[in-house]
């Protein structure tokens, strides 16, 4: 019962993405994804093979004592997958960043 929710669920939330792929270029931003579950996961999955939308997705680095589930593996390791390493900001840049978001 409760997996037959969550492909309804499922469906839903993808065709409401595929409509709006359809009439507009999409673009869904993900920030911390390293925190996303498995049903989540799951869903963007299917978000992916169904929908024309642009994906960006950030994760810190997953610590080898957690590594990604196979869900999230799918996604982050899939061929449609381009990945940027980012190093951190100097210190002058944080100063700097933090200021203007302080105004």
């Amino acid at each position: 019962k409760d997996r037959c929710k969550k492909k309804k669920l499922t469906n839903m939330i993808c065709y409401l993405f595929e409509r709006a792929a359809k009439a507009h270029n999409t673009m869904i931003i993900l920030d911390d994804a390293q925190w996303i579950d498995k049903d989540s996961w799951i869903m963007l999955h299917e978000i992916i093979k169904r929908c024309r939308a642009f994906i960006v997705c950030s994760t810190r680095p997953f610590p080898a004592a957690h590594p990604p589930m196979d869900e999230a593996k799918k996604i982050l390791n899939g061929s449609f997958t381009k990945e940027l390493h980012l190093s951190s900001l100097k210190p002058d840049d944080m100063v700097m960043l933090a200021c203007q978001l302080i105004k």
